[in-house]
């Protein structure tokens, strides 16, 4: 039991993801977005653009946009797989869920 101590969170994710009554449709909205978000992240040009965006630049930055829709993404993968179709997950989140 003291090896779950040593669990990251995203081998967490991935656990949860995998259960029998989580849809392959949210695993993938989780880790496609995940995947695309450190994709963009280790790509120098855009890692730039981000470190020196200002706030009022952020409406026309296509790679911000691109940022933020990966996040919406994976947003909508969390909500799947917490209020979708696996009901003890669900219970779980209703439950022990930090708003």
């Amino acid at each position: 039991m003291a090896t779950e101590l040593f669990v990251t969170p995203l081998d967490l994710l991935a656990r949860a993801a995998s259960r029998p009554d989580v849809k392959s449709e949210t695993a993938r909205a989780l880790f496609d977005n995940y995947d695309g978000f450190l994709t963009l992240l280790d790509n120098d040009e855009y890692r730039n653009e981000l470190s020196n965006l200002l706030p009022d630049q952020v409406g026309t930055s296509r790679v911000w946009a691109e940022v933020r829709d990966l996040g919406k993404g994976f947003q909508a993968g969390l909500t799947s797989l917490f209020y979708g179709g696996d009901k003890e997950l669900r219970d779980l989140m209703i439950e022990y869920g930090v708003f």
